[in-house]
């Protein structure tokens, strides 16, 4: 059965209302957890960071977060996430992005990365936003685009794919007039950042790599819902009994509490039902397949970093 971004942020509510209280060792590594990535965190509050740290464990149908944890979504769990919930369903956007989000390069989206990554996705500004789909459109990863790596997302993308390839030209060299600030035939990533903030259109002209707005509302909608629920749960999870019984989820918990029959019927007991490595791929949009072209040559390549774009923003409470 396939399943919608609305039924999953529904089956993900419904578990974290209805399942038994944290055992003492998972609350106090979830609040740990919790603690670190809000200082970090430039857009979330400490209750929203804990309310994405248990949307994520159940997401990957992790049982416990102190025994056997998972490394984060794999690549096929991370194309899933992006086109359910944020209708991004390319194959070149994802492998991109699945490189660019993976900071530390261990073929896994961790839980820090899944914080960071929904900050840009929900609320980003312009100049965060322009760096990722910056770097998802550097097909190489050498901190400039070329007019060959623009080609290649035209040619793969939706509504350009079925365009002739001179009128791909005329698109180039439009682009390439308003865009290389610099005049070297290639975008840095400032040319990119400032063609941007001139006009926003060109935030994600050569491919979708952004949630729409009305996917954010949705995810945002699903966040508030989350935040009522475990903040309504927080005292109760003050006073727990030290049960070994407790460290596992499962329906063999004798404290179990069954969910509600709609919530079963996403495929029965969360969080298996949410194992997205058991769900089938909705698209052939997982493979290895890397860009490639000629090495190139030029006069001078412009370097960014994460950190040259931050802002100051006040999270909310």
């Amino acid at each position: 059965m396939e399943l919608s971004a609305k039924g999953i942020f529904e089956a993900i509510a419904s578990k974290i209302e209805n399942e038994c209280r944290l055992p003492a060792e998972n609350l106090k590594s979830l609040k740990a957890t919790a603690q670190a990535l809000a200082k970090q965190s430039k857009y979330f509050s400490l209750l929203e960071v804990d309310c994405l740290i248990r949307q994520f464990y159940i997401l990957l149908g992790q049982e416990s977060m102190i025994a056997k944890p998972i490394p984060g979504m794999d690549k096929q769990e991370f194309a899933f996430i992006l086109q359910t919930f944020f209708g991004i369903d390319t194959k070149i956007m994802i492998n991109r992005m699945f490189a660019t989000l993976d900071v530390n390069k261990d073929g896994h989206i961790g839980v820090e990365e899944w914080v960071e990554s929904l900050g840009v996705f929900l609320r980003g500004d312009l100049d965060e936003k322009s760096l990722h789909t910056f770097q998802a459109y550097d097909l190489n990863s050498d901190k400039c685009i070329s007019k060959e790596e623009i080609f290649f997302l035209l040619k793969k993308g939706d509504t350009t794919k079925d365009k002739s390839d001179q009128d791909l030209e005329d698109l180039l060299d439009l682009t390439f007039r308003q865009a290389d600030q610099d005049h070297d035939g290639y975008l840095s990533c400032p040319d990119f950042q400032k063609t941007v903030q001139k006009s926003s259109m060109y935030l994600q002209a050569f491919g979708k790599c952004l949630p729409d707005p009305s996917e954010v509302a949705a995810f945002e909608d699903h966040l508030t819902e989350l935040k009522r629920i475990v903040k309504a749960k927080g005292k109760r999870e003050l006073n727990i009994p030290q049960k070994s019984c407790f460290l596992s989820l499962s329906s063999a918990n004798p404290v179990h509490k069954p969910l509600p029959t709609e919530t079963q019927k996403l495929s029965g007991f969360l969080p298996s039902a949410l194992r997205l490595a058991h769900l089938p791929p909705p698209s052939p949009i997982c493979s290895d397949t890397h860009f490639t072209y000629p090495v190139k040559t030029r006069g001078k390549s412009a370097a960014t970093t994460r950190g040259s774009t931050a802002s100051t923003s006040h999270k909310p409470i």
